[in-house]
């Protein structure tokens, strides 16, 4: 079963509360230009049909995610 992802590093392993409206969330997140490594579905970066540079676009297929750790198989909801 294919995956798709656009992974993004943050600045900080630490969570930050950011404050939305009148409320406070750990979701949003400061994040770096930096692209995480992807799997082998990974498309290198290069020119799309439009002819509009495209960087590279990290993904993984749930086996590799399975496989390298990153999640297990006993999916919760």
């Amino acid at each position: 079963m294919p995956s798709y992802s656009r992974p993004l590093v943050t600045e900080s392993s630490t969570l930050t509360r950011t404050a939305v409206g009148d409320h406070s969330s750990l979701y949003y997140q400061n994040i770096t230009k930096e692209l995480a490594e992807g799997g082998v579905t990974t498309a290198e970066a290069g020119v799309d049909v439009c002819g509009t540079e495209t960087p590279k676009g990290p993904s993984w297929l749930f086996n590799e995610l399975i496989s390298t750790g990153v999640s297990n198989n006993v999916a919760k909801p």
